[in-house]
């Protein structure tokens, strides 16, 4: 991958908006790429999300802008504010067939003061791909798994 974390660049789809790469996944999606767990600044609002490295490769340009600064959160407030931890996985309650577990959340909120979480998705074919959810997502969509893959009651 020609992209590495900290690297800031352009979207041609949204040309407002500046993005920073926080953080690369693990492993590849179903398509042999990785994703990038993005922070955008778009007129001065912070939102999370992610690129595949097909989404970057056609679409995105390197850029040396500067981006207004933020005072990221220590990892000791980041475990203390978020409901979610690191490795932890959950089932979808809208599409039971596909787990989520977090890879890693993002260092500051966003512009409507949630935490966002990088999670790797992974389907019943063992299929898996990468996605974004904000904590009032996780928190709508989501429910913890045990041992055995099966929700909590």
């Amino acid at each position: 991958m020609e992209y590495k974390i900290g690297d800031v660049y352009k979207n041609e789809a949204f040309p407002n908006r500046i993005s920073t790469i926080i953080d690369i996944s693990p492993n590849v999606d179903y398509d042999g790429g990785l994703s990038c767990f993005v922070m955008a600044n778009t007129n001065g609002e912070i939102t999370f999300s992610v690129e595949y490295e097909m989404q970057l490769k056609e679409w995105c340009e390197k850029t040396n802008a500067d981006l207004p600064k933020y005072e990221s959160l220590s990892k000791e407030e980041l475990q203390r504010l978020s409901k979610y931890k690191i490795g932890e996985t959950y089932l979808h309650t809208e599409s039971p067939d596909l787990l989520y577990t977090i890879v890693s959340m993002s260092p500051v909120k966003d512009f409507q003061n949630r935490l966002s979480y990088f999670c790797e998705v992974q389907d019943n074919s063992g299929d898996i791909w990468y996605d974004v959810h904000s904590e009032g997502d996780m928190e709508r969509v989501l429910k913890k798994v045990d041992s055995n893959n099966k929700a909590k009651e």
